[in-house]
């Protein structure tokens, strides 16, 4: 089959007057093409990639030129030759995708790693770890009392955002970002003059930072804020873990750096029972609480754990902060 009437697309024609880009692609081979999709690139792929180029597939009814367009092996839209087709990306795969680049890059910024980490702390292995890290932060002596391993988990970031995409809190910001791409983006450029005109262009990578400020500030944001974590039980284990590490351990650990065993028996409570005994007691109490609050989640949503390990978006992120290769390893060879 001959392609016939393509637009002949020289280099100048994709970026004129940058000559050192061109260059750059040109010598850089394919894998680096994506780096450099300008809306002229893009424009020339809608239009010329078809399986049978004379074939008529434009229509006033949206849905019947969605359905011609995909049968002759057509972009749908220039959305869709960004950043996918809205089916994969409203799919609990394509938001675990969207949502787990998204949250990794937030975690790292100054002003939303914070509310980030608030957020996922409803999935009670990422709360548990989160508390630990605080509590060591504080004081790294205290895993010399407590039994938490860092390597309970394969991922807890991964499976954080694995349990919201499953549970469904996600869909509705993804529905969101889909409806944004779908949308010309508007923004203010100087004119010859000096004075700032609105302009508007389809949502691809060049405006991608901007697209993805927006998205955050007016969509991820308000909705983290607007959380009520007032019946969470990750926030609850957080809190309890935290109490516990920060007060209840550091005691234990003052009474048993400070106390000779001789001395034991003078440090009672007012009830005259051994305040280390009593400080243990209530540490352990809390662990057993925390477990069984786990179970409950478990109980309500399934292993989360199990059922990422084993599903197809499943990461293997060495040297990466919350993925443990030693629980990995202990997965495999069960």
């Amino acid at each position: 089959m001959q392609y016939k009437n393509l637009k002949l697309l020289k280099p100048t024609h994709i970026y004129p007057n940058k000559p050192k880009l061109i260059k750059d692609i040109l010598n850089g081979g394919g894998e680096n093409i994506g780096h450099f999709l300008s809306p002229s690139i893009a424009t020339a792929i809608l239009e010329n990639i078809k399986l049978i180029p004379e074939r008529h597939t434009n229509s006033a009814d949206s849905e019947l030129q969605k359905k011609m367009r995909m049968e002759n092996l057509e972009f749908v839209n220039m959305s869709e030759l960004y950043w996918g087709n809205d089916e994969y990306l409203l799919s609990q795969e394509g938001q675990f995708s969207f949502f787990f680049y998204l949250f990794n890059d937030l975690l790292q910024s100054p002003d939303y790693g914070e509310k980030i980490e608030q957020y996922l702390i409803d999935y009670i292995p990422f709360a548990t770890h989160s508390a630990y890290e605080t509590g060591l932060k504080k004081n790294k002596d205290l895993i010399y009392y407590t039994n938490y391993s860092f390597d309970e988990n394969v991922d807890v970031f991964a499976e954080a955002v694995y349990y919201f995409c499953k549970i469904g809190y996600l869909e509705e910001l993804m529905e969101k970002f889909v409806e944004l791409i779908h949308t010309k983006f508007e923004y203010e450029s100087k004119d010859s003059d000096g004075r700032y005109i609105k302009k508007e262009t389809d949502t691809g990578f060049s405006v991608f930072e901007k697209i993805f400020d927006q998205f955050v500030k007016e969509n991820v944001l308000p909705l983290i804020e607007e959380t009520d974590q007032s019946s969470s039980l990750g926030k609850r284990v957080h809190d309890i873990l935290v109490a516990d590490l920060l007060h209840m351990n550091s005691r234990l650990l003052y009474l048993d750096m400070s106390i000779s065993p001789e001395a034991h028996d003078y440090h009672l409570t007012i009830g005259e029972e051994h305040e280390m005994d009593v400080m243990q007691n209530l540490v352990d109490a809390s662990g057993k609480y925390v477990d069984e609050l786990h179970n409950v989640q478990i109980q309500m949503y399934g292993d989360i754990e199990f059922e990422y390990f084993n599903s197809e978006v499943f990461l293997l992120r060495q040297r990466e902060k919350y993925f443990s290769m030693k629980r990995f390893k202990s997965l495999m060879s069960e």
